[in-house]
């Protein structure tokens, strides 16, 4: 019941000690986040403007109504069918430049539970942008076959993990193919650096 409130307090400590950063990314602490990816996505994503989130978007997600749910909303706390669009719970970001909007738009937006869907509640109220990353979300299920294709790679955020010794095992995994990558990139330049370099001995000698 105060996910809600540590999330705004996380926003509200961002706009005032990080007002400058670039990105915020909120996650759950049962999330694995492939950072080496996922940073280098952000450094090469070049966006118009100032007012996008980034997350796996719900869209007409209906709203429990069963008793038995630890997911049940009273008619009381939401009349409608459907909650409003929304990113989904386990990791999102946004913008920097946008900490003290969202924590501002806080102070006049009706408290609600569900964190996520909160934040929907006041990325709405803020017109901001939603762009959506489902395809970079992964289950802990989906961890071997994401292995055995190499889309893990391409993989931000796996959630959702039960024992942490499987959490720390996929970090390990990951920083060693991330590892392979960068040794085959600098050997790889280091050729192209090798055959620019005798091409150029190659002509400054002809030129003599």
């Amino acid at each position: 019941m105060n996910l809600t409130l540590k999330t705004i307090q996380g926003i509200k400590w961002v706009s005032k000690y990080c007002s400058n950063a670039k990105y915020v990314l909120k996650v759950d602490d049962d999330v694995l986040v492939n950072s080496y990816s996922l940073l280098s996505h952000l450094d090469n994503l070049k966006l118009k403007t100032t007012n996008n989130i980034l997350c796996y978007v719900h869209l007409n997600a209906p709203i429990e109504r069963d008793l038995n749910s630890k997911f049940y909303v009273s008619s009381n706390e939401k009349k409608e069918q459907f909650f409003p669009k929304y990113c989904d719970g386990p990791a999102y970001m946004f913008q920097g430049n946008l900490a003290i909007k969202l924590y501002e738009a806080s102070l006049h937006t009706k408290y609600f539970k569900f964190e996520d869907v909160y934040f929907g509640l006041l990325a709405a109220k803020l017109n901001l942008n939603f762009i959506d990353l489902r395809a970079r979300y992964a289950n802990e299920k989906q961890i071997n076959g994401l292995l055995e294709s190499k889309r893990i790679i391409a993989t931000f955020f796996i959630y959702s993990f039960k024992k942490p010794e499987l959490f720390r095992n996929l970090w390990f995994k990951l920083v060693d193919i991330h590892g392979d990558s960068e040794d085959l990139l600098f050997n790889l330049f280091s050729v192209l650096f090798l055959i620019y370099f005798k091409l150029k001995n190659l002509y400054d000698n002809f030129n003599e």
